[in-house]
C-alpha cells in the first residue's frame, strides 16, 4: 500500500503540472524570470535533440504570444520521432526533465506528443509557436520566430519590455 501511494504521489508531481496549479493558486508563486526559463530550454533542447528522439521542439503559450509574466508558465510541446527506435526516449527524457524543473523552479506545462497536428487540434489558433528545435529535413506548418531571436533580444517575448526579470 506505501509503494502504491508514494508511486502515485510520484507520478503526481512528475506530470509537469504542480507548480502550474501553485502559479495558479498562490500570488507569491512566480516563475524564474525570462532568464531562468531559456536556460530550463536551452538543457531541453540538449537532452532531446542529443537523444535524436524528437522531431521538434516548440513553445506555445504566453511566451509566443509575447505576453510572458513573472507568473507565466513554460509552455513546451515535443514532436517525438514515430520513425525510429529513438522516438521511445521522448518519454522518459520529458519526464526527467519535469523533475528538473521541480529544482529549478520552473513551472512547466511539458508534453510529449506524437505529431504536430495533434498540437494545432489543442491550441490557440492565434498562436505561432517559438522553434526551439527542429530535425533536419522535418516540415513544421505555422511556425514563428525561431528561439535564436528570443536568445539575442529577450523582451521580444515580454509583456512589460523594461525588465528581463518581469
Amino acid at each position: 500500500m506505501l509503494l502504491l501511494i508514494s508511486v502515485h504521489t510520484l507520478v503526481f508531481f512528475l506530470s509537469g503540472n504542480f507548480q502550474v496549479y501553485l502559479l495558479d493558486s498562490f500570488k507569491w508563486v512566480k516563475n524564474p524570470g525570462i532568464l531562468g526559463l531559456l536556460s530550463y530550454i536551452k538543457l531541453c533542447k540538449k537532452y532531446f535533440s542529443s537523444s535524436n528522439s524528437c522531431d521538434a521542439i516548440l513553445i506555445y503559450g504566453s511566451m509566443c504570444r509575447n505576453q510572458l509574466h513573472i507568473r507565466s508558465d513554460l509552455d513546451l510541446r515535443i514532436i517525438r520521432r514515430t520513425d525510429s527506435i529513438h522516438g521511445l526516449f521522448a518519454l522518459p527524457i520529458g519526464y526527467l526533465l519535469r523533475a528538473y524543473s521541480l529544482l529549478v523552479w520552473v513551472p512547466v506545462d511539458l508534453q510529449v506528443v506524437d505529431s504536430f497536428e495533434f498540437i494545432e487540434k489543442q491550441m490557440r489558433s492565434d498562436e505561432k509557436p517559438i522553434v526551439v528545435y527542429c530535425r533536419h529535413g522535418v516540415i513544421l506548418q505555422n511556425q514563428g520566430i525561431d528561439i535564436s531571436e528570443v536568445e539575442k533580444d529577450p523582451t521580444l517575448v515580454l509583456r512589460d519590455k523594461q525588465t528581463l526579470e518581469q
